[in-house]
């Protein structure tokens, strides 16, 4: 019921068994024109999966301290079917109880949507420190001149002047479906509109966003590959000696 994102593992090979999930490696990176770029990318999802890692932790202590009183008090929560006064309370026992679940489910699932937004939002960030980094190394200017694209298709376009095809940078189907899922949940309650083109939400089209699982350890990975790519690319187009991962 309740999923935990992976601790983040940025200099893990992708090919070790039974670690798919584990985004490929861009060793070089760090040592390039843009390393600083990959360090400081690397720390922050590491404080990314930390946080919800304290969130889903928070949450499991809740149901399983819910789960122990239950099975201790087996005998008093089933008495309530009776009549008795304190049957009553059972019952109210257990309506709580179900009321946390529900609460504990619904908390969870509104902290998965603030994980899709935050996401994309240091995708964005990332974006705009490459972009202005490239930028100004490439045309000799101070960074603080360089003026960053907000919108994704500017991005595309701009990247594109200096040789970069954002589209076929490694995973950007997964992180292009992080992105239009994080409009998604900025502009509405339900799945639907451009969000229903990607194969997982066509099952889930009409649905309440809020009701619907999320394959955050697909995002993390995509995401983190996406702009490690790009990071890659950059490191060889300022340096064309810079060694690729």
């Amino acid at each position: 019921m309740f999923k935990s994102l992976d601790s983040y593992k940025p200099l893990v090979p992708h090919a070790l068994p039974n670690d798919e999930d584990t985004p490929m490696i861009y060793f070089y990176n760090s040592m390039g024109k843009l390393g600083h770029i990959q360090r400081e990318l690397d720390w922050k999802m590491f404080d990314f999966c930390r946080l919800q890692h304290i969130t889903y932790n928070y949450i499991l202590g809740r149901e399983k301290a819910m789960d122990e009183y239950a099975e201790k008090n087996k005998e008093y929560l089933q008495s309530a079917n009776d009549q008795s006064m304190e049957g009553l309370i059972a019952v109210r026992q257990r309506e709580a109880m179900m009321g946390e679940t529900a609460s504990n489910w619904q908390t969870f699932q509104f902290s998965n949507q603030m994980i899709v937004v935050g996401l994309w939002a240091l995708a964005e960030q990332t974006l705009g420190f490459v972009y202005k980094s490239m930028y100004s190394q490439i045309n000799n200017v101070q960074e603080s001149s360089v003026k960053v694209p907000y919108k994704f298709d500017d991005f595309k376009k701009k990247f594109n002047l200096m040789g970069i095809n954002i589209e076929q940078l490694d995973t950007y189907q997964d992180a292009d479906e992080c992105r239009t899922l994080n409009n998604t949940i900025k502009h509405g309650h339900l799945i639907e509109g451009h969000i229903v083109q990607f194969d997982y939400f066509i099952q889930h089209q009409g649905k309440r966003i809020l009701d619907v699982e999320f394959e955050l350890q697909r995002y993390v990975k995509g995401v983190v590959q996406f702009l490690s790519s790009l990071i890659e690319q950059g490191n060889q187009i300022l340096d064309p000696s810079h060694p690729k991962n």
